[in-house]
């Protein structure tokens, strides 16, 4: 697994991903992709903030929610 690669955006002046949905910006927010081919990126784990208190994970086989849930632990004390 690796972290997906951000994208410049003109618009919003920095890097962003595409979440594909209502998601707040946030420092916390992250994708995981397979390790395999770099043009078929498919989003295996994903945490977003949805609210002012909640964040929402996704994920996909091969991962546990134990995995998943340990991975969004990782973002606890970041800024």
């Amino acid at each position: 697994l690796r972290s997906r690669t951000p994208v410049w955006s003109q618009a919003a002046s920095s890097l962003v991903l595409d979440f594909a949905g209502d998601v707040l910006a946030s420092a916390r927010n992250f994708q995981l992709v397979g390790d395999g081919d770099h043009s078929d990126e498919q989003v295996l784990c994903q945490y977003a903030k949805l609210g002012p208190t909640s964040f929402g994970l996704n994920i996909l086989y091969p991962l546990s929610v134990a995995q998943a849930f340990g991975a969004s632990l990782t973002t606890l004390f970041w800024t």
